[in-house]
């Protein structure tokens, strides 16, 4: 998934409009949706090695399983309770068709904001700086499955991939990420992740 920035927010310089920019603020809009087919027989159940990585904007959910990496298992989106998520921050998402399951690519836990905020108090823990994850995770999906990746964002906007600390603004120092392939150059103005299927077992 590659998500090159539009039309930067000068008053920032931190986040930009989706290129091409879709129509917004009546719901969520999903952008660069990429459906693809499992193979295998169906009924057969695989245990699937994926490694993710990517430099991506923050968000937060709720009512599922974090792994405290970035990755969230089932829930939603969230601002509730003090969190500093919400629609109108980019949700990055893997959906798996067979057992339905949907994955969350771009969680920032409670207890991680502090680190992300680098001292500042008035910083955010998630929008304006881009996060990075690296991450290998197996995920069970049945013989001709459909996986899809998506991003789902109801404002057209989403931060840069800017270092942090979060609250730079005016200033966009970017971000690299080490052994991406070259298809995505880097540094890359913009969101990316890019997924490698490491190995495939039979699930028990």
């Amino acid at each position: 998934m590659v998500a090159p920035c539009g039309a930067i927010n000068t008053s920032t310089m931190r986040s930009c409009d989706h290129n091409p920019r879709s129509t917004c603020g009546n719901g969520l809009v999903t952008f660069l949706r990429t459906d693809k087919t499992i193979g295998g027989a169906k009924g057969t159940f695989y245990n699937v090695k994926l490694h993710f990585r990517g430099i991506i904007e923050a968000n937060q959910y709720a009512g599922g399983t974090s792994d405290h990496d970035g990755f969230y298992t089932g829930g939603m989106v969230s601002n509730a309770n003090g969190m500093d998520g919400g629609a109108q921050y980019n949700q990055y998402l893997f959906e798996v068709s067979s057992p339905k399951t949907t994955y969350h690519l771009n969680n920032i836990d409670q207890d991680q904001r502090t680190m992300y905020k680098m001292g500042l108090a008035t910083s955010s823990g998630v929008h304006h700086f881009g996060f990075i994850i690296d991450y290998h995770k197996t995920i069970k999906v049945e013989g001709g499955a459909t996986v899809s990746l998506y991003t789902l964002d109801n404002d057209c906007l989403f931060g840069r991939n800017c270092k942090p600390p979060s609250d730079d603004f005016g200033h966009c120092e970017l971000q690299t990420l080490p052994d991406i392939p070259a298809d995505i150059k880097q540094p890359f103005d913009g969101n990316f992740i890019w997924i490698d299927v490491e190995g495939v077992t039979l699930a028990p």
